[in-house]
């Protein structure tokens, strides 16, 4: 599972207040403030395989070690999506970048997903919007469209137009 964030970021910043250093033979606590950096739109990809590339050569996928796919998904930074295409009948999607960077998602095999039945449907990616509603879609060429606080349960699940 990865995060992205995208579009016009926002800046939080925290009150100041004591934390741990981590730093052994050190003072213990500092002040700390937290601070952090996200976009407008987050894409989460999950429970799926994907592939990251450049222009045909391939920088990571699913299978890859962490160091791989951090260094992999630091391409993506300052990139745009200019095209989403989902295959109806499967749910793998295909997310081109405007720098030349394309990601691509599939459904994992039924038994790779540890703990999870094989005949419950998984989300194999969402979109947390701007305005708090998320677009997701599962690995049944199904996708729902629901206000951020609601479960994959409790969304109304919709196949995909072919």
């Amino acid at each position: 599972m990865f995060l992205i964030d995208f579009g016009e970021p926002r800046v939080e910043i925290g009150e100041a207040r004591p934390g741990s250093t981590g730093i052994k033979r050190t003072v213990p606590y500092a002040q700390r403030r937290y601070a952090s950096a996200s976009g407008r739109w987050t894409l989460c990809i999950e429970l799926c395989e994907w592939s990251l590339d450049v222009d045909g050569w391939l920088l990571a996928h699913s299978e890859s070690t962490r160091a791989t796919i951090v260094r992999a998904l630091q391409i993506l930074q300052g990139q745009a999506i200019s095209s989403l295409a989902i295959e109806p009948a499967s749910g793998a999607t295909v997310i081109a970048f405007d720098l030349g960077a394309t990601l691509r998602t599939k459904a994992t095999e039924p038994d790779a997903h540890q703990g999870e039945s094989d005949d419950e449907p998984v989300t194999q990616w969402w979109l947390a919007c701007a305005d708090g509603r998320h677009l997701s879609v599962r690995d049944d060429a199904t996708y729902s469209i629901t206000p951020g606080n609601l479960t994959d349960e409790d969304a109304d699940w919709i196949p995909l137009p072919s």
